[in-house]
Parts: structure tokens; sequence; C-alpha cells
């Protein structure tokens, strides 16, 4: 009963940020993405989630340089 208590604070915590819920809420897409450098298809759908991810978890993190530096560093964690 606690962890499901402790799991209802933390999602009622994450909602109170108004974090995005959706790919089309970030402050960039795959454009944006492509014209940073990063190959368009599968790898532009991973960091697209690898970035929806980031911003539920800190939604002050829903800036077009935040994701792109975000993006950068987790393509580099790639290679």
């Amino acid at each position: 009963l606690c962890e499901d208590e402790s799991a209802v604070v933390k999602f009622d915590r994450v909602m109170e940020q108004d974090p995005p819920l959706s790919i089309s809420q970030l402050a960039i897409g795959g454009r944006e993405l492509s014209e940073s450098g990063i190959a368009r298809g599968k790898d532009i759908g991973n960091v697209l989630a690898f970035l929806l991810d980031a911003v539920i978890e800190d939604p002050r993190k829903n800036t077009a340089s935040a994701l792109l530096d975000a993006a950068r560093q987790y393509m580099e964690g790639k290679k």
C-alpha cells in the first residue's frame, strides 16, 4: 500500500508541473533534430522519445536549446 501511495504522490507532483505528455508538445521536433545533424528515421524517433522522458521528469528542460543539447549528448552516448 505504501508503494502505491508513493506512486500517486509522485504522479501528482509531476502533473502539477504541467509537463508535455506527447512528442508534439516538445519545444523541438524532428525537423530541428535533422537540421542539427541527426539522421532522419529511427534515430529521430528514438531521440524524441528520450527527450519526452526527460521533460516529463523536468518540464523546465522543454526549451529548444536544452533539448538540442540533450539530443547531442544522447547521440554521443550511442557512439
